[in-house]
């Protein structure tokens, strides 16, 4: 992605509201962390729509950074009352930034494919078609810059 369209990005996010309105728990020195960079998650997120997904995810995910179980980093959930999904980063653990862009892409496939909930009890979500999903990023290149050509300049 060209710095120009990275610029453009953070604009429209900017003038959408994406960036400012935002949930966010701050109780600790750790989540204060986290909170300050869900701001770069709607960045990423709105960057990873339009490159893998063809700009066909929602625009107005609620993305926070909150306590939850134990056995996740990260998940995403659908909210009825304000029709948006959620996806809760765990302060639990606390991730760096390549952690944090490969936790995003594995929940924005969760967007993609939603399951019934009695479906997600079954397969935790991972369903044959979010494996497709992982799969296509895969197949497009979304982790060849976060996991090999990102180091060292390259």
């Amino acid at each position: 992605m060209s710095k120009f369209h990275l610029v453009v990005l953070i604009v429209a996010a900017c003038l959408s509201g994406m960036i400012i309105d935002h949930h966010l728990t701050v109780d600790s020195p750790r989540e204060e962390i986290a909170a300050s960079s869900s701001d770069n998650l709607y960045i990423w997120y709105a960057g990873y729509n339009d490159q893998y997904f063809g700009d066909k995810l929602p625009r107005d995910p609620i993305i926070s950074h909150e306590k939850s179980a134990p056995d996740e980093v990260a998940h995403t959930e659908y909210n009825a009352s304000q029709k948006r999904f959620h996806i809760v980063f765990n302060t639990m653990y606390p991730i760096g930034e390549r952690m944090e862009h490969l936790a995003l892409q594995h929940e924005m496939c969760h967007i993609a494919t939603p399951e019934p909930t009695e479906q997600v009890a079954k397969d935790g979500g991972h369903s044959p078609e979010w494996r497709a999903c992982m799969l296509k990023m895969e197949a497009m290149g979304a982790w060849r810059d976060l996991l090999i050509d990102g180091y060292n300049g390259q």
